[in-house]
Protein backbone atom coordinates (compact mmCIF):
# COMPACT_ATOMS: atom_id res chain seq x y z
CA UNK A 1 0.00 0.00 0.00
CA UNK A 2 1.19 3.71 -0.63
CA UNK A 3 0.29 6.67 1.79
CA UNK A 4 -1.49 9.62 -0.48
CA UNK A 5 -2.56 12.63 0.55
CA UNK A 6 -6.20 13.52 -0.94
CA UNK A 7 -6.61 17.41 -1.28
CA UNK A 8 -10.39 18.71 -1.63
CA UNK A 9 -10.80 22.40 -2.36
CA UNK A 10 -15.01 23.76 -3.50
CA UNK A 11 -16.03 26.86 -3.69
CA UNK A 12 -19.60 27.29 -1.65
CA UNK A 13 -21.79 25.37 -4.31
CA UNK A 14 -19.35 24.40 -6.94
CA UNK A 15 -17.95 21.30 -7.90
CA UNK A 16 -14.94 19.51 -5.55
CA UNK A 17 -11.19 20.45 -7.18
CA UNK A 18 -9.30 17.04 -6.01
CA UNK A 19 -5.93 17.09 -5.46
CA UNK A 20 -4.13 13.66 -5.28
CA UNK A 21 -0.39 13.92 -4.27
CA UNK A 22 2.00 10.98 -3.48
CA UNK A 23 3.69 12.81 -0.40
CA UNK A 24 1.95 13.61 2.17
CA UNK A 25 4.14 15.97 4.01
CA UNK A 26 3.35 18.55 0.63
CA UNK A 27 3.10 22.15 1.18
CA UNK A 28 -0.79 23.05 0.30
CA UNK A 29 -0.76 26.69 1.24
CA UNK A 30 1.07 27.25 -2.77
CA UNK A 31 -1.34 24.71 -3.96
CA UNK A 32 -4.72 27.05 -2.39
CA UNK A 33 -3.19 30.31 -3.43
CA UNK A 34 -2.97 28.83 -6.94
CA UNK A 35 -6.23 27.58 -6.68
CA UNK A 36 -7.54 30.61 -5.18
CA UNK A 37 -6.12 32.65 -8.04
CA UNK A 38 -7.72 30.55 -10.31
CA UNK A 39 -10.97 30.68 -8.76
CA UNK A 40 -11.01 34.74 -8.38
CA UNK A 41 -11.16 34.03 -4.84
CA UNK A 42 -8.88 35.35 -1.99
CA UNK A 43 -7.86 33.72 0.61
CA UNK A 44 -5.36 36.22 2.85
CA UNK A 45 -2.75 33.53 3.91
CA UNK A 46 -0.30 34.68 6.21
CA UNK A 47 3.20 34.93 4.92
CA UNK A 48 4.72 33.46 7.24
CA UNK A 49 2.40 30.25 8.18
CA UNK A 50 4.15 26.78 8.07
CA UNK A 51 2.99 24.73 5.76
CA UNK A 52 1.99 21.57 9.10
CA UNK A 53 0.01 25.03 10.76
CA UNK A 54 -1.74 25.36 7.34
CA UNK A 55 -5.45 23.48 7.86
CA UNK A 56 -5.54 24.42 11.57
CA UNK A 57 -4.98 28.27 10.63
CA UNK A 58 -7.69 27.56 7.87
CA UNK A 59 -10.40 25.86 10.45
CA UNK A 60 -10.13 28.77 12.87
CA UNK A 61 -11.54 30.58 10.35
CA UNK A 62 -15.10 32.01 9.64
CA UNK A 63 -14.60 31.31 6.33
CA UNK A 64 -18.39 30.35 4.38
CA UNK A 65 -17.13 30.64 1.08
CA UNK A 66 -14.42 28.42 0.63
CA UNK A 67 -14.32 24.41 1.71
CA UNK A 68 -10.72 23.08 1.96
CA UNK A 69 -9.81 19.24 3.17
CA UNK A 70 -7.35 16.60 3.48
CA UNK A 71 -7.65 13.16 3.69
CA UNK A 72 -4.52 10.80 4.43
CA UNK A 73 -5.42 7.63 2.38
CA UNK A 74 -3.61 4.26 1.43
CA UNK A 75 -3.40 3.56 -2.35
CA UNK A 76 -3.72 -0.36 -2.98
CA UNK A 77 -0.73 -1.73 -4.88
CA UNK A 78 -1.54 -3.49 -8.74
Amino acid sequence: MKPILVLTIREHGCEDDIYVFSNRDVNLIPVVKEWCIENDMELNIPDDLQPDDFMDWFRSLDHQYIFIDIHHKQLLDE
